[in-house]
């Protein structure tokens, strides 16, 4: 179920829940930024009265907290998955 929250500079808290409500989901980039856009609504409401969120964010912070999630899932592996090391692969099963 996707949402957003925010809490503005004068603290006021904002939501926007897209309930189980389809969702078109847009990503833009630059060399400098990166803008992720949600949005619901759109078969149905004219553009000014549709719910959305857009996120804009330095190219550089992404990258650099895409890369510590990647290190805290290779460091802490999910139950019922097996991390596989370069030897290992012998060992895989083929289900189809």
């Amino acid at each position: 179920m996707p949402y957003a929250i925010i809490r503005g500079k004068n603290g006021r808290r904002h939501e926007v829940d897209f309930g189980d409500d389809a969702v078109r989901v847009e990503i833009h980039s630059s060399e400098e930024t990166v803008e992720i856009f949600i949005e619901a609504d759109f078969d149905t409401l004219p553009e000014g009265r549709r719910r959305f969120a857009i996120l804009n964010i330095p190219r550089h912070l992404l990258s650099e907290a895409t890369a510590a999630a990647v290190r805290r899932a290779a460091n802490s592996p999910a139950k019922g998955f097996r991390q596989l090391h370069q030897g290992d692969w012998s060992q895989t099963v083929d289900r189809e």
